[in-house]
């Protein structure tokens, strides 16, 4: 068999050259490679090159130096060559929850795309640049000139190997013999419960806390279903999907979960962990746009408003404040990890006139969950309502999920069901859409497909003429604005 002759092409860059130098190719290892002091590659002139010029005299081998490749072909010196690339690249990148993520971009063969991949800390992303550098050194040497009887797949390969052993001072054969006598490493295959808490515990510093959750939610559920003691490698996407349609949920939602999963199971993969070679949620389909629904959401009756905040005045009286100033601000109702939830801790942190000024309420970007600054205006019915029933933290968010579930199971509050019904009452009453893309965070766009026409101006009269009974009013307490009534005329 005759030896293969490769077209020669300049090397890539210097960080690849660190790797090979430096002996950087452990998948192991997440240290950020060293730029200093690297050489190009050795530069392999042609046989007929090099007999021409030691026929010439102009490039003698050195004392000592093989004048011979296994005895076949004669070699110059090395020289060095021109490098093409920049290394691969570390970018911070700042999301707009606040957290810090980090880009790893760099063009791993020549006349290919750029590559990018997003990592959540600096420890994943350095292991990864590790790991691409050794792809551009093995791709960059395939671009020199080389005299083998191995194919260009199996050179690169060998080459990237040499670099991984150098140090230990153990050859390619000496890996060889030992892989031919012990066979392949047997590593310990990790577990569903372990994956859970060690994506978790790395996630917690570098998400939000409702993302945080989310992920938590699909992790722990999955878990539960699939077995916590389960291998990852007997994981299959058979089983994914089948507990995917088993949750008996929305397309969108199903998209989610999907996505979260997704994410957790490519965490496994990555550099420096390698539990798995491939993702089994990767090949589950998600559903396309056409697929999802894309109708208008659930606003609720004036009638049910009406009788919602009558029987919470008789038998929920703690929950008077939280559902009005939900339903006629439109301050996303969460109670957990929602605008009013964050709403309540501010308030105890800072007061109560920070957030609620004459009659406005100002949203601070640390509350509303699109990280912006709000002014949401308070009618003269809301007013009322909350002169009776104070805004203190403990009656912005009571804080009870039981009881909030059992109250929107009675009067079949559907999602968000609070802060729809406001927007569309808003937009009815005052017919401008600009208006209330400034009141509610929202897009003119936004209100114009979801909110318009949803309640005519005799449904929004009656919305805002919600009031509470006349009771004897609730005194304020520290902290509290007290409202008069002539502020209310």
């Amino acid at each position: 068999m005759s030896p293969v002759r490769f077209r020669a092409l300049p090397p890539l860059s210097g960080a690849s050259q660190a790797v090979e130098s430096e002996g950087a190719c452990a998948r192991d290892r997440a240290d950020k490679p060293a730029l200093e002091n690297v050489g190009a590659y050795f530069n392999y002139a042609p046989p007929e090159t090099l007999a021409s010029e030691i026929a010439q005299g102009k490039n003698p081998p050195k004392e000592g130096e093989p004048t011979h490749l296994d005895g076949v072909f004669p070699i110059s010196q090395p020289g060095n060559v021109p490098l093409r690339s920049k290394p691969v690249a570390i970018t911070p990148v700042t999301n707009r929850s606040g957290t810090i993520s980090y880009r790893v971009t760099g063009t791993l063969k020549p006349r290919t795309p750029q590559q990018r991949e997003f990592r959540q800390n600096l420890d994943d992303a350095q292991a990864l640049q590790v790991a691409w550098e050794c792809k551009r050194m093995a791709n960059g040497a395939e671009q020199r000139f080389k005299y083998t009887r191995l194919t260009q797949a199996e050179l690169g390969q060998a080459e990237t190997a040499v670099e991984t052993l150098r140090g230990t001072g153990a050859t390619l054969f000496d890996a060889a013999m030992y892989y031919r006598l012990h066979g392949p490493k047997a590593g310990t295959s990790k577990t569903m419960e372990e994956l859970v808490q060690a994506f978790l515990a790395e996630r917690e510093t570098f998400v939000s806390t409702a993302q945080f959750e989310n992920l938590r939610l699909t992790g722990e559920w999955f878990r539960d279903h699939i077995g916590g003691t389960t291998p990852l490698s007997s994981i299959t996407t058979e089983q994914v999907q089948a507990w995917l349609k088993g949750r008996n949920v929305a397309n969108k939602t199903y998209n989610t979960y999907r996505n979260d999963l997704s994410t957790i199971f490519a965490w496994a993969c990555a550099v420096p962990r390698e539990w798995l070679k491939t993702n089994p949620v990767q090949a589950v389909p998600r559903y396309g746009q056409k697929q999802l629904s894309k109708g208008r959401p659930e606003v609720m009756k004036i009638e049910t408003c009406q009788a919602l905040m009558a029987t919470l005045e008789k038998e929920y009286p703690e929950w008077c404040c939280f559902f009005a100033v939900a339903m006629f601000s439109g301050i996303r109702p969460d109670i957990n990890l929602g605008e009013m939830s964050k709403l309540a801790k501010c308030v105890g942190r800072d007061g109560i006139g920070t957030y609620l000024n004459g009659d406005h309420w100002h949203l601070t970007p640390e509350i509303t969950k699109d990280r912006r600054h709000r002014d949401t205006r308070i009618k003269p019915n809301l007013k009322e309502w909350l002169a009776k029933y104070p805004p203190t933290p403990e009656n912005l968010c009571p804080g009870k999920p039981t009881v909030y579930a059992e109250i929107r199971e009675r009067f079949a509050i559907p999602y968000d069901g609070l802060r729809h019904t406001c927007i569309s009452a808003f937009v009815a009453a005052h017919g401008s859409l600009a208006e209330a893309a400034m009141e509610f965070g929202n897009s003119e766009a936004m209100i114009l497909r979801h909110y318009l026409r949803r309640f005519s101006k005799e449904d929004a009269h009656a919305f805002y003429n919600i009031r509470p009974s006349a009771l004897p009013r609730v005194v304020p307490v520290q902290n509290v604005v007290k409202f008069e009534m002539s502020a209310m005329q």
